[in-house]
């Protein structure tokens, strides 16, 4: 779980929100430790037996990673010294080995080049606008086959509109927003209802884009119906063709693959964490939203109206080595502008001992991010 500082900055994330249908012991070194230090050989060793790294095979592998590693490890030490008050906390992770190059992979998002209007629907898609009301009488959650002739339905429609109400669209006063929400827990949101799904490890699968859109799917089919189900991240990783599966990806291209066909449950279609064969439509349709309706990125205000009435996908800059190590409390660090990682923010808050403003972030983080 991660806690950002409520502060967006010069640097504005990519914001979306969703509107729901109600249909919804290793061997890493050649040598022996040379001393007791932090940043020794025998630390590596402690490193990799944790994390169950093993470079014994390949000794120029091994030298590469020991350097990045030491590096990983003096930056931990030098900012234990600079900031002995810092309001987070970091550790290694298995990302602590890795170099900087190797991160946007690791993580896994990709923007598409976009202004700030929404983004254009999928053309196959039938669900408008004008023809919500044809559906609302598939209240609550239903299961139920998506047959071909649904598909062909939904592939000879005509384009989607993305539909927001104005009640969603628009900000709120600072006023009228509650002080704190958080859609993990029933009592600490409006709804009085729990939004958030367990925070799943993506493993060596870049496809954080995959399990933020989910993770904003499943909260908003919550909020709207009361029921939690936990969504395939592996059918948007197997069947969003526009997007690189485990190498990368838009949640834009996910979201709009959501509003065209649905979601099975994680249960059914589970993760393997490797791109294969799409089997969209051999599960029982689990959840489906009308649209995704992209936010000002960078209306702070903006952000907090919609947190206060469901979870949303944002796109961060991942890649600055504080975040890297970062393993809880409230993140102050300021990022560059480079989006390569989706986390969901799931409330916000202020910290009563410090008065410091905060996101609070359920998504894959680097320490939930398996490297081998």
């Amino acid at each position: 779980m991660c806690f950002l500082r409520a502060n967006l900055g010069k640097h504005c994330p990519i914001l979306f929100a969703i509107v729901v249908l109600f249909i919804k012991a290793s061997r890493c070194t050649s040598s022996p430790p040379m001393d007791d230090a932090p940043c020794s050989v025998k630390g590596f060793e402690a490193y990799c037996a944790e994390f169950h790294k093993d470079y014994s095979a390949n000794s120029q592998e091994q030298a590469r990673r020991f350097e990045a590693w030491v590096k990983s490890c003096l930056f931990l030490e030098q900012y234990k010294v600079d900031h002995p008050d810092a309001s987070f906390h970091m550790g290694f992770n298995p990302l602590s080995d890795r170099l900087p190059e190797e991160h946007d992979a690791i993580f896994g998002l990709k923007v598409i080049p976009r202004g700030r209007e929404a983004p254009s629907a999928p053309s196959s898609s039938s669900l408008s606008s004008d023809n919500l009301d044809s559906h609302r009488g598939l209240q609550g959650f239903h299961k139920h086959n998506r047959s071909e002739e649904e598909d062909s339905k939904e592939q000879g429609g005509e384009k989607s509109e993305y539909f927001v109400p104005s009640e969603l669209a628009k900000d709120l006063s600072p006023r009228a927003l509650p002080p704190a929400v958080d859609w993990r827990t029933a009592n600490l949101n409006p709804e009085g209802v729990v939004a958030v799904t367990p925070v799943k490890n993506q493993g060596a699968c870049g496809a954080c884009w995959a399990f933020t859109t989910t993770a904003a799917v499943e909260g908003a089919v919550a909020v709207t119906t009361g029921v939690l189900n936990e969504l395939s991240n592996q059918e948007l990783i197997d069947c969003v063709t526009q997007n690189e599966g485990c190498n990368g990806g838009d949640f834009d291209y996910a979201f709009k693959f959501v509003v065209r066909k649905g979601l099975a449950s994680t249960t059914d279609y589970q993760f393997t964490q490797s791109q294969g064969k799409c089997r969209s439509g051999a599960y029982p349709l689990a959840s489906r939203i009308a649209a995704a309706y992209e936010t000002d990125p960078c209306s702070e205000n903006g952000l907090l109206s919609i947190v206060s009435r469901r979870p949303v996908a944002v796109a961060i800059d991942g890649s600055c080595d504080a975040f890297i190590q970062y393993k809880g409390g409230i993140y102050t660090q300021s990022c560059g502008s480079d989006l390569n990682h989706a986390v969901t923010i799931v409330g916000y808050g202020t910290d009563e001992r410090t008065g410091t403003d905060y996101w609070v972030s359920a998504s894959p983080g680097p320490s939930m991010i398996d490297v081998l």
